[in-house]
């Protein structure tokens, strides 16, 4: 199988320190992870998506799992959870759940309770 990352900024990571960025761009090429950098998703269809790039030009990929997410902040849901959950328990952070290194949502019953995003 074969994972591309798309990012329509010179860089992933934007919101942390350069050497932080650079760091995780090195290690995801290192295992194979496609970095397209400067390009938009402009269309997905069933089985590809369309991408613009920075220089104006239009490039197709086909996917066999697509995974899409944008923005930076919590989606509505994300946020009722993380309010359910409780400031006191542990969600403190305005942008999305805090997890520990296993990717166990802080405040949880451990085990039970997983999250993985960006």
């Amino acid at each position: 199988f074969k994972v591309t990352l798309v990012e329509a900024l010179p860089g992933i990571l934007a919101m942390f320190k350069k050497e932080i960025a650079q760091h995780v761009e090195t290690h995801l090429s290192s295992q194979g992870v496609e970095l397209k950098l400067n390009a938009m998703v402009k269309e997905a269809e069933p089985d590809k998506v369309h991408l613009k790039n920075k220089d104006g030009t239009v490039e197709t990929l086909d996917y066999g799992m697509l995974l899409w997410v944008g923005g930076v902040c919590m989606r509505p849901f994300t946020q009722k959870v993380a309010e359910g959950i409780g400031k006191e328990a542990g969600q403190t952070d305005r942008r999305g759940l805090l997890v520990d290194g296993a990717m166990r949502v802080r405040g949880t019953p451990l085990g039970e309770v997983f999250a993985l995003g960006d």
